[in-house]
């Protein structure tokens, strides 16, 4: 039988695994610093000069956000006059070293790339204003996505060059809860030919890619099949896992499928977990190329579920 990593490494490339693995169980992570900020708790600013706000704690479950307020223009018209996009060269990659463990044998590594082109013009202009420039001045804000998928094909670059990893996740949310924050013509106009960009160069160097967008993506799930994407998470439970397997086949690599808001519920219990990662595996495993998961913001809870998709997962033979 397959280990973990490897059963992982097989749903990631769509080929054979013996069973359903817990991906949560292998992974071993590291992350370009300067997407946003991660420091002592209160507030600091990213590489781009964005205001955010940590309280502390494990930012894996109790992320920084940004100061409302803070943005640093209004509109993309002369963004090139406001704008320093970050050297690359000078972000702290020693610190992305070190998180990779000496030992990777039995270990999947990953590299984490937050704050992606949709992500970072909100960021910058806020969301109001970033989605009234959509029609405003498109031709600004395709020079201005163009330039930071630049930015983050360098960083692909530093961080293949730096930790060598397998995966590399690249974070950028398109969806809310019932729909997409944008109409999925305009994601094809605008994002589709930047992530074709980023799946080319990934593979160029051997590695896997995984997009994250929470929420609703189903409209473009066949898009990013189409341009060569690996992998696809969170899928949160609006989105609907068989459907879009029986529309792409294992074209990629489906992960998520857990209620996220059920499972960190104040009064949800142990057994309610394991009952959770159970219904999800039963329910979207079949053919493969499935790995169960969701974004936890309770560690404890999450350490539950964890056990549970490892145990049960394993008895789910292929």
């Amino acid at each position: 039988m397959q280990t973990m990593k490897e059963c992982v490494l097989a749903a990631y490339r769509r080929q054979h695994q013996d069973f359903v693995p817990c991906s949560e169980a292998v992974m071993a992570g590291t992350l370009v610093i300067g997407e946003n900020y991660i420091g002592a708790p209160g507030e600091g600013m990213d590489a781009w000069g964005v205001k955010w706000h940590f309280s502390g704690g494990n930012p894996g479950f109790n992320g920084p956000t940004p100061v409302p307020g803070g943005e640093l223009i209004e509109d993309f018209e002369d963004w090139q006059e406001h704008i320093r996009i970050p050297d690359v060269s000078t972000l702290p990659w020693e610190i992305t070293k070190s998180m990779i463990p000496e030992d990777r044998s039995d270990k999947v590594i990953y590299g984490l790339i937050l704050s992606g082109p949709f992500e970072r013009m909100h960021y910058l202009a806020g969301f109001e204003n970033s989605l009234c420039s959509f029609y405003e001045t498109p031709d600004e804000i395709h020079d201005f996505l163009n330039a930071v998928a630049d930015y983050k094909i360098a960083c692909i670059d530093k961080l293949y060059e730096t930790a060598h990893p397998d995966i590399i996740q690249m974070q950028d949310d398109w969806g809310m809860q019932s729909n997409m924050q944008i109409d999925p013509e305009m994601w094809r106009e605008f994002f589709k030919p930047l992530e074709k960009r980023f799946t080319d160069h990934i593979h160029s160097l051997g590695m896997i890619y995984e997009h994250h967008s929470c929420g609703y993506v189903m409209p473009i799930v066949k898009d990013l099949a189409e341009i060569g994407v690996d992998a696809l998470s969170p899928l949160n439970v609006c989105n609907d896992i068989p459907a879009l397997k029986a529309e792409i086949g294992n074209a990629i690599c489906l992960i998520g499928g857990l209620d996220n808001q059920m499972i960190d519920a104040p009064d949800t219990t142990e057994e309610m977990i394991r009952a959770e990662v159970r219904r999800a595996i039963d329910a979207n495993a079949a053919g493969g190329a499935y790995i169960p998961n969701y974004i936890p913001t309770n560690e404890t809870k999450f350490e539950i579920a964890k056990d549970e998709m490892v145990r049960y997962g394993m008895k789910y033979l292929y």
